[in-house]
């Protein structure tokens, strides 16, 4: 099905020449199939397609108009999926450039691609880089949309993240503790985002060994995720998983398998068996099994 949407398009429109007078909406149309595409997981079709409507947009828009700007940041992404990190990021400087001549420096797209660099070098491994570039999104979000836009708290728990995964625990800490200060008064206690950070701030305390922090800040974010979200959410069977991998870390393979079964029959439920995060709770789960008929025993 979806290979003959991409013929059907490349028959139609291969060849067109695009103007402002003609073509828009078939040119929203390729865009709209190609983030299909792209949330299916589909990334080389998507990459085609987006490729045709920057193109065609190029023709009928201009190279500096913010719907080919916003192609351009598109195809980055797709390129960013697909782990094309030098590519990705050739074509995040692209729109950057463009959006910071058609735009200026503190539009929110502009700023969006800035943070969409950052998150580049951030998966290059290149953490000071990353840092540097969070830091600039983060002075121009902060001046142009204020301290508690989602966009702004967005770029805190980024830095955070990246300072996690330097194993800069201490730093990560304080960074999501202020973002959480922030998204508790801007946005609630049982926003998503909120406890998306609660759930962040179990995880340092894990990969610090100051497990029953870990555990106490884990079920803070289940009782939260459980209330706004329902027990089948992905994110709250995330967190049912999360506090089965604290207990197989302190060798209560006892409760862990408990918690690993529990996330693992809803992950059946809510995402199926081949999902790959259910795969991965049936490998768990498994593994636990193994280490409790091998003989380890709770503490």
């Amino acid at each position: 099905m979806g290979g003959f949407i991409l013929d059907i398009s490349k028959k139609l429109f291969n060849g067109t020449q695009w103007s402002s007078d003609t073509g828009t909406e078939e040119l929203n149309t390729i865009s709209r199939v190609a983030t299909l595409y792209k949330e299916q997981g589909h990334y080389t079709e998507a990459l085609e397609l987006y490729e045709q409507a920057l193109v065609g947009r190029k023709q009928a828009l201009g190279k500096e108009h913010p719907s080919t700007m916003q192609t351009v940041n598109d195809i980055a992404n797709i390129y960013y999926f697909q782990g094309r990190y030098d590519e990705a990021l050739e074509w995040h400087e692209r729109a950057l450039a463009g959006r910071k001549n058609a735009l200026g420096e503190e539009h929110p797209d502009t700023l969006g691609t800035v943070n969409n660099i950052s998150g580049v070098y951030l998966n290059k491994g290149r953490y000071n880089k990353a840092l540097e570039w969070y830091e600039r999104a983060l002075a121009g979000r902060k001046k142009a949309l204020g301290e508690e836009h989602p966009d702004t708290l967005n770029t805190v728990n980024n830095i955070a993240s990246t300072y996690s995964q330097q194993g800069r625990h201490d730093e990560a800490l304080e960074w999501y503790e202020r973002a959480l200060a922030v998204k508790k008064k801007a946005l609630g206690e049982e926003h998503p985002s909120t406890l998306l950070t609660i759930n962040n701030i179990s995880g340092v305390y894990l990969n610090k060994g100051r497990y029953d922090e870990a555990l106490e800040w884990y079920e803070r974010a289940l009782a939260g995720r459980k209330k706004a979200l329902g027990e089948e959410h992905p994110d709250t069977l995330n967190t049912v998983n999360n506090i089965a991998s604290t207990y197989s870390q302190q060798g209560r393979y006892d409760e862990a398998l408990e918690w690993f079964e529990r996330a693992l029959a809803g992950r059946k439920k809510a995402l199926g068996d081949e999902h790959r995060v259910t795969k991965d709770t049936i490998y768990w789960t498994e593994e636990t099994r193994k280490k409790l008929a091998g003989g380890h025993m709770t503490e």
